[in-house]
C-alpha cells in the first residue's frame, strides 16, 4: 500500500515461472514437524501450500501429493520460502 495515497500498489512479481491456480490436499514432513495441508497454487518452480501448521522460512520439506488424473503421487523436496497467516511458499529443489 502506498503510505502517501492509500492506494493499493502492485508488488512486482518475483517469480519466474507463473503459478496456476490447483486446489488438492497434500501431506508433508520437515525435520520438526509432519502435517497435512491443500496446495492453493503450483508452478514447475513452488506452490503455495495451505497449512494450519507454522513451518519455517529456510526448513526443507518432503511434499507428497497427487494431480489430478495420475497413478502416482508427485513426491517432491522444497525449501519454505516465504510464511503467511494462512500457509506458505515452497520454491522446489530439483536434484
Amino acid at each position: 500500500m502506498d503510505t502517501r495515497t492509500g492506494l493499493k500498489t502492485k508488488i512486482p512479481e518475483r517469480r519466474s515461472t507463473p503459478r496456476i491456480p490447483y486446489r488438492t490436499r497434500a501431506i508433508y514432513k520437515s525435520p520438526r514437524v509432519n502435517g497435512a495441508g491443500t496446495i492453493k497454487d503450483l508452478s514447475s518452480d513452488g506452490m503455495f501450500l495451505e497449512t494450519p501448521i507454522p513451518l519455517i522460512v529456510g526448513d526443507h520439506v518432503h511434499i507428497v501429493f497427487k494431480l489430478r488424473n495420475s497413478q502416482r503421487p508427485m513426491d517432491l523436496s522444497g525449501e519454505i520460502a516465504r510464511r503467511t497467516p494462512v500457509g506458505v511458499g515452497v520454491r522446489f529443489l530439483w536434484n
